[in-house]
């Protein structure tokens, strides 16, 4: 089993590696490296918490292999302790303002780690009472930390501030290598599908307009109905409209306007377009 015979010279050898690692960050290292340099900014903080809440006979008894794991533990705990607060201060998360704070906790904690071993030689065995008050004392501050963190971790999760809607095509051909083909005169069927979040359409409100090069067509039957996998978020629609008479490749506009259930109007999904290759 591992002994840890000097704490001192480990405890300043962390503290090295932390600002090594916080360089290596800041100066944009190679891929491989910042990975390595991330992890010791993330073990570091967490072996001087561990040092500071288990009493120095723990760390060299039978639970010394508990350190490790516990460790990367309080490591994880930490950095979202530093996420949460970065965002509380109204300071962009990024990953130099990341490092830089876990570099300064791991700093604090190997400091205090350091002093608390001093004044703890290994022969002084603290009092049962004294141990059972440390042990609560653990529990209580992980539980904390695990609280903030699950907090942190809620409060940055990113959600949608405003509705929108989308429209597309719903035939793969218009987005793959070919391109709808029809003679000319002939009638042609396009199939489309509005999708809207954070309101409910309406298929019976809801407008739609049709051009071809440009040039707005009248000609056109609209047929529409709720999506049935969604119908109050989703709209599925086809329009059917003759193909221009002279052969060549044309551009197809759709528009549509949904409209919330309740009459008011909703953020438009722009429009889409695909070539249309007419033959003679």
């Amino acid at each position: 089993m591992l002994k840890l015979e000097n704490p001192v010279l480990i405890q300043v050898g962390v503290a090295i590696a932390t600002v090594a690692a916080f360089a290596a960050v800041a100066l944009q290292a190679p891929v491989g490296v910042r990975i390595v340099a991330s992890a010791v900014l993330v073990i570091a903080p967490g072996i001087g918490l561990a040092r500071l809440l288990l009493p120095r006979r723990e760390i060299r008894g039978s639970d010394g292999a508990l350190v490790i794991p516990l460790s990367i533990v309080l490591g994880m705990l930490v950095w979202l302790g530093a996420a949460m607060g970065l965002h509380a201060f109204g300071v962009k998360l990024g990953p130099t303002a990341i490092a830089l704070t876990l570099t300064g906790v791991g700093l604090i904690l190997a400091g205090l780690a350091i002093r608390s071993g001093v004044r703890r030689p290994e022969a002084v065995r603290e009092a049962p009472a004294v141990g059972r008050y440390r042990t609560a004392a653990a529990v209580v501050t992980t539980a904390a930390l695990l609280t903030g963190a699950t907090a942190a971790a809620i409060a940055l999760i990113p959600t949608p501030t405003a509705p929108y809607t989308t429209v597309a095509f719903t035939d793969d051909t218009p987005f793959g290598d070919r391109v709808p083909v029809a003679a000319a005169g002939s009638t042609v069927r396009l199939e489309w599908v509005v999708r809207g979040f954070g309101q409910h359409l309406s298929p019976a409100l809801t407008s739609v307009r049709l051009a071809v090069d440009g040039v707005p067509i009248s000609d056109v039957a609209v047929d529409m109905s709720p999506d049935t996998t969604d119908a109050s978020a989703s709209i599925s629609g086809a329009v059917t409209f003759p193909a221009p008479v002279v052969p060549g490749r044309h551009i197809v506009d759709l528009f549509v306007q949904p409209t919330a259930q309740d009459g008011s109007d909703v953020p438009g999904p722009g429009y889409v377009s695909t070539p249309l290759e007419v033959t003679a």
